[in-house]
């Protein structure tokens, strides 16, 4: 049975159905306005394109993928004949809407594959959608003025506007509270001389893309206060960055953006103070998502990009000042960053003054319990620490019983450790933390069995033994006697 619930229309369901019974079920919603999703293939554009041209001025809410082949015309493989849909699908759009609110339209291919769809510009709707509120078409270019556009509140644009043109269209709309930006991969210039653009309802952009595509865009425009930001840079591979690839100009314009983003995340922090934050920092590379407000999956503010050689850390300085982290109780933290550099995140721990959770790798312990500041380098009232990554028993890595101990000794020592994120055959044998002070609980995973959980100081440290074989006897020996004699000390 196709999936109706008064006006909502599964496309998915409808096509599986013979067209006459399609039909039916859409004459027996009446009169009511539609809702209409799912997706729309290759074999039913013609079923497609009738039933939107039959029920068009109905629907409420239009939220399709196609076929990028029914406007590419590309060949079909069983009949060897083109799509004509084409004709059909761009008649449809340019007619009055006028219970339409939500129009978005993407396509199964990436974007690359669907650059030269419709190449001329389409008048959307007749100029004609008073009630519209959302708009997210991919792939298709429409005139830049209309009564309706002034009205949107939510607007996606892509790579088939320039930026030009895509301040001209804002430049409309007043009332914008959503805008997101898909750049191009092909350099058109840099734009630097556009007009400060205020859109005060704005609280949430989006911007992917090369640097040229996002500079102007986020040094021109003023949203509210607080507005959230999703920057995703594209200007160089993560894993080739290479500074001398970059000329001086670039490197500026990186900065600014860089700058900017840093603003944007500040004044966001203040507005909505996070609870949960991811964050990934390396020399040039730099991810940062908000985790506290999250809808669905999505996060709430996103930084995430290769910028210059000491962005990453530079980005995580500037908010490690003030109150920006203080009700951070939760914290994903991974860290990659070279010794000149190491200094700007020297007041990371201090900062998250609320953090009771870190979730990270032994090579960030390592950098932890190597600042120079033992006081900037404790974590004020963390007491669990979950594990993502260990270094192989055969280095004999103390980083774990480091950063255990320099807890310890600021007063704030860790009350569970964690190894559930960790496959059992990557532990090795740490019995010695039956009897750190203060650690009372050690998790794991056993395969066949499930999560277990050690108390502390119950007596059976062999339990804490994974493997029996990470060290030799002497080498437990001599380690069990370091930890004796720092006790005693």
């Amino acid at each position: 049975m196709p999936t109706i619930w008064g006006r909502l229309i599964h496309l998915d369901s409808i096509f599986r159905c013979h067209y006459e019974w399609a039909m039916e079920v859409l004459t027996r919603s009446g009169s009511a306005s539609l809702w209409v999703y799912g997706t729309i293939p290759w074999e039913e554009q013609y079923m497609a394109s009738g039933l939107l041209s039959e029920y068009w001025t109905r629907i409420q809410r239009l939220t399709v993928i196609v076929d990028a082949s029914l406007f590419l015309g590309e060949m079909d493989p069983d009949t060897f004949s083109y799509g004509e849909g084409i004709i059909q699908y761009w008649e449809v759009f340019q007619r009055p809407a006028p219970q339409l609110e939500v129009f978005t339209m993407q396509y199964n291919e990436s974007s690359s594959s669907v650059t030269s769809i419709n190449p001329k510009t389409v008048c959307l709707f007749n100029n004609d959608a008073p009630v519209l509120k959302e708009l997210a078409i991919v792939g298709m270019k429409y005139a830049q003025s209309g009564l309706w556009i002034s009205k949107l509140r939510s607007l996606t644009l892509t790579h088939l506007f320039q930026i030009p043109q895509i301040f001209t269209i804002l430049s409309s709309i007043r009332l914008l509270e959503s805008l997101k930006i898909v750049g191009t991969s092909s350099k058109e210039g840099i734009y630097l001389d556009l007009p400060i653009l205020k859109l005060p309802k704005l609280t949430q952009l989006s911007l992917s893309g090369n640097y040229w595509v996002i500079l102007p865009l986020i040094d021109r425009i003023i949203p509210q206060a607080g507005c959230s930001l999703h920057l995703f840079l594209e200007t160089m591979k993560r894993w080739t960055f290479n500074p001398a690839d970059i000329t001086m100009l670039e490197r500026e314009h990186l900065e600014l953006i860089q700058r900017k983003a840093t603003e944007y995340l500040q004044r966001y922090l203040l507005a909505h103070p996070a609870t949960r934050l991811s964050i990934d920092v390396q020399d040039e590379y730099v991810h940062l998502s908000d985790l506290s407000h999250t809808v669905g999956q999505d996060s709430a503010f996103t930084i995430d990009g290769v910028f210059n050689k000491d962005s990453g850390p530079s980005i995580i300085e500037q908010i490690s000042r003030h109150e920006y982290l203080s009700n951070v109780n939760k914290m994903s933290l991974h860290l990659n960053v070279t010794p000149p550099h190491s200094s700007c995140l020297s007041g990371l721990p201090s900062s998250l003054r609320s953090l009771s959770e870190l979730e990270t790798s032994e090579n960030t312990l390592k950098y932890l319990i190597n600042q120079e500041s033992r006081a900037d380098g404790v974590f004020p009232v963390l007491r669990t620490l979950k594990l993502t990554h260990l270094y192989p028993a055969k280095s004999q890595s103390r980083n774990i019983w480091n950063f255990l101990k320099q807890q310890i000794g600021g007063g704030s020592p860790i009350t569970v450790l964690d190894f559930t994120l960790l496959p059992y055959h990557l532990l090795y044998d740490m019995e010695y933390l039956d009897s750190i002070p203060g650690l009372t609980m050690v998790k794991w995973l056993l395969p066949g069995t499930g999560l277990v959980q050690y108390e502390c100081g119950s007596g059976k440290p062999t339990n804490l033994c994974f493997k029996n074989t990470s060290k030799t006897k002497q080498q437990r020996v001599d380690f069990e006697e370091e930890v004796d004699e720092w006790y005693r000390y």
